[in-house]
């Protein structure tokens, strides 16, 4: 079973991995869930911990099409992370913020962090 990580404990990438991994089951499951929402309110603290990490390896990219996807994919991990929206399709947020936290997750270990 997955469970969330340490408690007061960083989360390493392979606890981000899990939660990626259950966020995605339980959006297609159940994504209304109380697990689903507690998953959804981690999800979003681990992009706010991710973002300046991530954001950082994007600006430092070669000018070009890959820096503009990396910006707007950060960009748009941020927007989605203090939006305050309930409305919308669950699994649809659950799917986005799980995707959010792979990506940021790459990015910011990409960026010389080894541990989120």
């Amino acid at each position: 079973m997955n469970t969330p990580p340490r408690p007061h404990a960083a989360p390493t990438v392979v606890d981000l991995r899990r939660e990626v991994d259950l966020a995605l089951t339980l959006s297609a499951h159940c994504p209304t869930s109380v697990q689903a929402v507690a998953v959804r309110g981690r999800l979003r603290n681990y992009i706010v911990g991710l973002e300046d990490q991530a954001d950082q390896h994007a600006q430092h990219l070669e000018e070009g099409r890959a820096k503009d996807v990396a910006v707007a994919t950060v960009r748009h991990a941020k927007d989605l992370a203090r939006s305050t929206s309930t409305g919308g399709d669950p699994a649809a947020t659950l799917r986005l913020l799980a995707k959010s936290v792979e990506i940021l997750t790459r990015y910011a270990t990409a960026g010389g962090r080894s541990e989120p």
